[in-house]
């Protein structure tokens, strides 16, 4: 079995909150080149470490730049 055969499970019991927090990214208007989407743009990066830390697990880090 490959790696994205053994993902079929997880997919198939949790389809729909994967899709949902696929369309609710997809959702920000978050383009970094605009600055007056810089707002918009610090609620995805939010959304985003919420979603990584407490649905998945992960440890994350927001690295602010220059711009």
């Amino acid at each position: 079995m490959n790696s994205a055969e053994s993902l079929q499970p997880l997919w198939d019991k949790h389809q729909n909150e994967i899709l949902k927090g696929f369309l609710e990214l997809l959702s920000f208007e978050s383009v970094s080149a605009e600055s007056r989407l810089k707002p918009n743009l610090l609620q995805c990066v939010e959304w985003l470490k919420e979603f990584l830390e407490s649905d998945l697990g992960f440890t994350t880090e927001v690295w602010t730049t220059p711009g």
